[in-house]
């Protein structure tokens, strides 16, 4: 069957989630960790959704979950319709490298992913949108390569992040075994 058969017989959003599929076994396949995403894929899959939205064809249900990031409060809710499941507090992105405001959902998760660009371990990975080559996430606090956590001191008080929604180890746990794949993330000042 080839592309455009594909295509047809999925419908647009759910042939780019098996693109995203595709694209993260090879990946992972490659020896790649999951925190780089082809952006073409990534951003394929919020524009469907949008577009879906959009025309009016919304899929959200009463026990829809979603993730609220609030960077003036410095602080993360859980939601499952219109029920707070979970609120905690998270640091976010440090001037010059800002967490990006928008809507978006969780693109991918990694339970021990690993940052080249900061040579940091990044525990309990979800992927949310491109930014440049790399996906910015949620994740737990990161550990450096002599096994010591950061920004602890920040959480739901200043942001000190490279840009991802930074949680303490146990809330991160907590929300990585919540959340799908899917999952609606919104960040707002």
């Amino acid at each position: 069957m080839n592309h455009y058969m594909f295509s047809r017989w999925l419908g647009p959003t759910a042939l780019a989630v098996v693109l995203v599929v595709i694209a993260s076994a090879t990946a992972q396949a490659d020896g790649d960790v999951g925190i780089r995403a082809p952006a073409r894929i990534a951003r394929r899959t919020i524009a469907d959704r949008s577009q879906t939205h959009h025309l009016g064809l919304s899929t959200r249900t009463d026990d829809e979950k979603r993730i609220e990031v609030n960077l003036s409060t410095q602080s993360l809710i859980a939601w499952q319709g219109e029920r707070k499941v979970y609120e905690f507090p998270v640091t976010t992105g440090q001037e010059g490298q800002p967490t990006l405001i928008g809507d978006y959902e969780i693109l991918d998760k990694e339970e021990d992913a690993y940052s080249d660009a900061w040579l940091l371990r990044l525990p309990l990975w979800m992927g949310i949108y491109q930014f440049g080559d790399y996906e910015n996430g949620i994740h737990s606090l990161p550990i450096d390569n002599s096994g010591n956590l950061l920004w602890a001191e920040g959480l739901g008080v200043e942001p000190l992040s490279h840009g991802c929604v930074v949680l303490a180890p146990d809330d991160a746990e907590t929300l990585f075994r919540w959340a799908e794949v899917g999952t609606t993330v919104q960040i707002h000042d």
